[in-house]
C-alpha cells in the first residue's frame, strides 16, 4: 500500500473511504498490547507492522482537511490517532494553512480543542500513559513518546489561528460569525493554558519551558485580541503570577484607549492586584502593576481623575495597613497627570474635575497631618503622595490655555473652604507645609503654586 501511495496521491483518500484507519489503529492496538509493560523486546517484524500502520495512519490523516478533521471526530477518544494528527498538521504546511484559513467552516478549533484535553499529561498521575508506551515502541524521533511536544504543537496551530485572524482583520470587516478567541475561549482554552502555568508556578508536574512559554504566548494572543477576556482571566485566576503578569504587559501595548469603561474596570482590577503582591511579596509582581497603571494613567487623564476620586481608592479611607499602598497608587496618578505636556479644549472640564480632586486630596492630607500635631510623617511614601498631588496641580495650572482660563479660580475657590482657612486661598497651603515642615520637597511644590495663586 505504500509503494502504490507513493505514486498515486489519491491512494490516501481511498483508504479513508474504505475506513482503513479504523483497521490501521486496530492494528497497532493488538500488537502493541503484549510489549506494555516495561522492558518487553518488541521482535523486529511485529515492530516493522507498529511502523508501517502509523505511516499509514499519518499519510491517510496528512491527505486533506476534511479526512485529518473527520479522523480526529470519529476517533476522539484514541489518544494514538489525536497524537497523529497533531503531528500530520504540524509538519504538513498545505494542510495546515487550510486549517487555519478555514477554521470559522471546518470546526478545526474545535477538534484541535478536543485533542489538546486529550494529550494534557495528568498532573495528579506519575505513570506512563499507554499512548506514551505505544509511541515508545514506535521509536521514531519524528514521532517522540513524551506527550508535551503535541501539546507544544496544538498550541502553535491556535497561536497561528489568532495571528491569521488578526492580520485578516487589519483589512478587513469581521463578519457576523464568532471570532477565533471567542471560540477558543468558549471551548475552554483558557482554562488549560492556566493549568500549563499553574503547573509551572507551582512546580506540579511542570511542563517543559517551550511548553511554558508557548502558553503565555497564546494566551498573550487571547488578550491582545479581547480586552474583556484580558480582565476577567485576570480577576479570575487573580492568584497566578503569571497570568497577571501577561495581562499587564499585554495591557501596557495597548493601554484600551477606546475602552474607558474597560480602563476604569483595569486600574480598578490592578489595585487590588498590587495590593495582593505587595501582601504576598511579589516585588517583581509589584513594580510590573505600578508600570501597567502608568500607562493606563498616561493615556487618559478623565481615567486619572476617576482613579483619584474614588472612594475606595482614597489613602484617607479603609484600612490603616492598606494606607501606605495606596499612596503608591494615587501618586502614580498624580504622576501622570502632572507629565501633561498638552490639554486640548475638548478635555476642559474633565481638568477641571481633576484639578477639583486633586486640590480635595491635598486639603484632606493637609488635614491628616495636622491631627498628628507636628510628627512627621509615617513613611516616605505619604510624603511622595503629597509632592505628587501638588505638582500635578502645578502643571495642570501652567497648563491651562483655554479660551478663558479658570483652573487657578477653581483651586483658589476650592482652597479658601478649607478647614479654618477663613477664606484665604493660601492659608490651607502654608498649613501644609508648616504641617510637612520635615519635608523640603513639599514647600518646593507649594512654591510655584502659592505664586499662580497670587498673580
Amino acid at each position: 500500500v505504500m509503494a502504490v501511495a507513493a505514486s498515486d496521491s489519491s491512494t490516501f483518500r481511498r483508504l479513508h473511504e474504505l475506513e482503513a484507519t479504523k483497521t490501521l489503529l486496530e492494528l497497532l492496538r493488538k500488537h502493541s498490547d503484549p510489549y506494555l509493560s516495561e522492558g518487553a523486546a518488541v521482535p523486529p517484524d511485529t515492530l516493522e507492522i507498529l511502523r508501517q500502520s502509523a505511516r499509514l495512519v499519518s499519510g491517510t490523516l496528512a491527505s486533506a482537511p476534511d479526512v485529518l478533521l473527520d479522523c480526529m471526530h470519529r476517533y476522539q477518544n484514541s489518544i494514538v490517532l489525536q497524537r497523529l494528527a497533531v503531528r500530520a498538521a504540524r509538519d504538513r504546511q498545505h494542510l495546515q494553512l487550510q486549517l487555519r484559513v478555514n477554521h470559522a467552516t471546518n470546526g478545526s478549533l474545535q477538534f484541535f480543542m478536543q485533542a489538546l484535553l486529550q494529550l494534557l499529561p495528568q498532573q495528579e498521575s506519575s505513570q506512563v500513559s499507554n499512548g506514551e508506551r505505544v509511541f515508545a515502541l514506535l521509536d521514531d524521533p519524528a514521532l517522540p513518546s513524551d506527550s508535551w511536544p503535541y501539546v507544544l504543537d496544538t498550541l502553535q496551530f491556535f497561536q497561528q489561528v489568532l495571528v491569521h485572524f488578526r492580520a485578516v482583520s487589519c483589512v478587513a470587516s469581521p463578519d457576523d460569525r464568532a471570532t477565533p478567541e471567542e471560540e477558543l475561549v468558549a471551548l475552554g482554552l483558557v482554562d488549560s493554558l492556566v493549568e500549563l502555568l499553574q503547573r509551572a508556578e507551582t512546580k506540579e508536574a511542570p511542563p517543559p519551558p517551550e511548553v511554558t512559554k508557548a502558553a503565555k504566548d497564546t494566551l498573550g494572543s487571547l488578550f491582545q485580541r479581547n480586552g474583556h477576556i484580558c480582565l476577567f482571566t485576570m480577576e479570575h485566576y487573580y492568584d497566578l503570577e503569571l497570568v497577571v503578569s501577561q495581562g499587564c504587559e499585554c495591557i501596557m501595548d495597548d493601554p484600551l484607549r477606546a475602552y474607558p469603561d474597560l480602563q476604569r474596570q483595569a486600574v480598578t482590577l490592578l489595585a487590588t492586584s498590587y495590593h495582593r503582591a505587595v501582601t504576598g511579596g511579589k516585588r517583581a509582581l509589584q513594580s510590573l502593576v505600578l508600570q501597567c497603571l502608568g500607562v493606563l494613567f498616561d493615556a487618559s487623564l478623565e481615567l486619572c481623575g476617576f482613579f483619584l476620586g474614588a472612594e475606595d481608592q482614597s489613602p484617607f479611607a479603609g484600612a490603616a495597613e492598606n494606607q501606605e499602598q495606596q499612596f503608591v497608587l494615587c501618586a502614580q496618578a498624580c504622576s501622570s497627570i502632572a507629565h501633561l505636556t498638552h490639554i486640548p479644549s475638548s478635555q476642559a472640564t474633565t481638568a477641571r474635575n481633576a484639578m477639583k480632586i486633586l486640590t480635595q486630596l491635598a486639603v484632606k492630607a493637609q488635614v491628616a497631618a495636622a491631627s498628628r500635631n507636628g510628627d512627621p510623617p509615617r513613611s516616605r511614601k505619604e510624603e511622595d503622595f503629597v509632592v505628587s498631588v501638588l505638582a500635578a496641580m502645578v502643571e495642570l495650572c501652567r497648563n491651562d490655555n483655554f479660551a478663558e482660563p479658570y483652573l487657578v479660580p477653581e483651586v483658589r475657590e476650592a482652597l479658601a473652604q478649607a478647614p479654618e482657612a477663613d477664606g484665604d486661598p493660601t492659608s490651607a497651603l502654608f498649613r501644609l507645609m508648616e504641617c510637612y515642615r520635615h519635608a523640603d520637597r513639599v514647600a518646593q511644590k507649594c512654591d510655584p503654586l502659592l505664586s499662580l495663586l497670587l498673580e
